[in-house]
């Protein structure tokens, strides 16, 4: 028959903790360095190039 629904219900309910983490991660990096960054995902190279450009 395929799936069971509990399979599928807790797969998605993992997601959702995944997704919540990128506004954490962001607001952490504007407390830190004052620059707010919208793209996902946030890597260490954007936000070197973010920095650079700010000057």
């Amino acid at each position: 028959m395929g799936k069971s629904l509990w399979s599928l219900w807790g797969k998605r309910i993992g997601e959702m903790e995944v997704m919540a983490a990128f506004p954490a991660i962001g607001n952490a990096i504007y407390d830190a360095i004052g620059i707010d960054l919208d793209v996902i995902p946030i890597t260490p190279e954007r936000v070197l190039e973010v920095m650079r450009d700010s000057d």
